[in-house]
């Protein structure tokens, strides 16, 4: 509230000559007239002195906080020991300041605030002390890396804040900030995104001690939908003596906002996913994408309850690439195959294992397919192909329960894609379904590499081990069996029989583009110690030759 004192002529001439001088602003009475400056003082009934007073505060940067005033600057204004910050964020301190008098306003210079929490000002002035209280820093710079240049340039941009919630705090590069989306993602988050992943995998590291995620709108081109950069939870000195990158010190993942939207549906709940991971597994531990990336969309489906956008790919198989038989361990980056396959192959076994609580236990091992098979071993009593063998089938089966279904955590919009009539070969951990047709058993195709394995599934969704295969009305699950983590040169799938059908079809060039829109949606968690795997994914994905 602003303050009013009754002068005298006497003691207005001190507070001029001692505090403000001719600048210092007078409003008579209700019955007078507003002026400005001591000649302004006489007449019946006296003048009053507005008194300079604190007016506002924000923090216009994380490294500022401006302070205005109303009614002049106080002759105190530039004396920094009047200016404390505290609060919800913690004491922070005041290192020096600006005063610009035409502007009324002060500005200190703060160390580096905490985003997303709120901080206290504290002003000491002659009637007694001022208190304000703002989010930090309504602007800040982050480090952000080009995914589609051929050296992953680093630029620094700036955002501006534009929603707060208990988890995280979201920034939008300046240009974006009419971005749609963003306060339901903010809620999302908050409600859904957050408690779900924590509590399934594991709480996030706070190496800026602000208790919330950083989550940033960017122009990303159209290279990504989102990443997760690990570098950034690592410190600065580290990741530049290291790999010369710059670490911007907090938990943050990247979302790509320049269609205008925030995507919290898919990509965000993925990308969060690499961030726990990061904090379980750590940047410099063994690189397992199929437990990754798999797990990373299994969080989709966890968080909102269904994926289905990833089972509609898998059933529309748009590059012929499923049909074919990717591997699931030897990872293709920039090949969705491989998340959709990952997806489905951990979700059989959360379903068979009590539902998407089992996703969590799935994430604490480390993802090597030695530390897979013994956690298989002891909870189902089958080897890592035997589940895999197994997944493939009810992939196709989709019984309600039992080995062939998926116990309701997934549902597929149609059958999943079959093999085309041409000679085809299988790495390890890879399998296909070969079409029955007309037949209602089959044999294991002659000229088949010695670590293939067959299983039949008949319309009815029953499963069959034993040669010749029940496959009527159904297909013939063919798997390269070789546990081999290292070595992933294929073994022919063997020379098709006669009642073979016609399975996969060509696709086209759309086709392709689908599949490449896909690939880019997630790329490989960006390390600078890595990058090969970063130019796989940019090639796949069409921004390298």
């Amino acid at each position: 509230m602003r303050r009013f004192l009754w002068l005298g002529a006497s003691v207005l001439a001190a507070v001029v000559a001692g505090a403000c001088g001719s600048d210092v602003k007078t409003v008579d009475d209700d019955e007078g007239s507003t002026s400005v400056g001591a000649g302004a003082m006489g007449g019946s009934g006296g003048s009053v002195v507005v008194v300079p007073e604190v007016d506002d505060a924000h923090a216009p940067t994380q490294f500022a906080v401006e302070v205005t005033f109303r009614g002049g600057l106080p002759p105190w204004a530039g004396d920094v020991a009047r200016y404390t910050l505290g609060g919800e964020a913690g004491a922070l301190s005041v290192e020096g300041l600006e005063v610009d008098a035409a502007a009324e306003t002060v500005t200190l210079t703060t160390a580096k605030q905490k985003l997303g929490l709120d901080y206290t000002l504290t002003i000491v002035t002659d009637e007694g002390d001022e208190t304000r209280t703002f989010p930090s820093a309504d602007t800040a710079m982050f480090w952000t890396t080009d995914l589609s240049s051929p050296n992953f340039a680093e630029t620094q941009i700036t955002a501006a804040r534009a929603e707060t919630g208990t988890h995280a705090v979201i920034y939008l590069e300046v240009g974006y900030e009419s971005t749609s989306g963003v306060a339901s993602a903010m809620q999302h988050f908050d409600d859904a995104i957050y408690p779900i992943e924590t509590e399934l995998f594991t709480d996030p590291g706070d190496i800026d001690e602000n208790g919330k995620i950083v989550l940033l709108g960017l122009d990303g081109a159209n290279a990504y939908g989102g990443y997760f950069s690990p570098i950034n939870a690592l410190p600065n000195e580290l990741t530049m003596s290291q790999w010369g990158v710059h670490s911007n010190e907090m938990e943050m993942v990247y979302i790509n906002v320049v269609a205008g939207d925030f995507d919290d549906d898919v990509v965000l709940p993925h990308e969060f996913e690499h961030l726990l991971y990061n904090e379980r597994h750590g940047v410099f531990g063994a690189d397992w994408p199929y437990h990754n990336e798999g797990l990373a969309e299994c969080a989709v489906r966890a968080v909102n309850g269904v994926h289905g956008w990833a089972l509609d790919y898998l059933v529309a198989d748009p590059t012929g690439g499923i049909s074919r038989g990717p591997s699931l361990v030897h990872w293709d980056y920039g090949n969705y195959d491989n998340y959709v396959l990952a997806y489905v192959f951990w979700s059989y076994i959360a379903g068979q294992l009590g539902g998407t609580n089992v996703y969590g236990q799935l994430f604490e091992l480390d993802g090597s397919p030695a530390a897979i098979e013994g956690f298989l071993q002891q909870q189902l009593s089958l080897d890592f192909a035997d589940v895999q063998m197994r997944a493939l089938a009810a992939s196709f089966a989709q019984s309600p329960s039992g080995q062939a279904g998926f116990e309701g955590l997934i549902s597929f919009p149609g059958k999943p894609p079959t093999a085309p009539n041409e000679t085809l070969s299988l790495e390890p951990f890879a399998g296909l379904l070969l079409p029955a047709g007309a037949a209602t058993t089959m044999s294991a195709p002659t000229g088949a590499g010695p670590n293939l394995v067959y299983a039949g599934v008949n319309a009815a969704g029953a499963l069959d081990f034993t040669e010749p295969y029940d496959v009527a009305g159904g297909v013939l699950v063919a798997l390269n069996a070789r546990f081999d983590e290292n070595d992933p040169s294929p073994e022919p799938v063997g020379s098709p029989v006669s009642s073979l059908a016609p399975g996969g079809t060509s696709p086209t060039a759309h086709d392709h583009e689908r599949g490449r829109s896909a690939s880019r949606l997630h790329p490989p968690p960006f390390h600078p110690g890595r990058l090969e795997r970063m130019r796989d994914w940019q090639r796949a994905v069409g921004l390298r030759p």
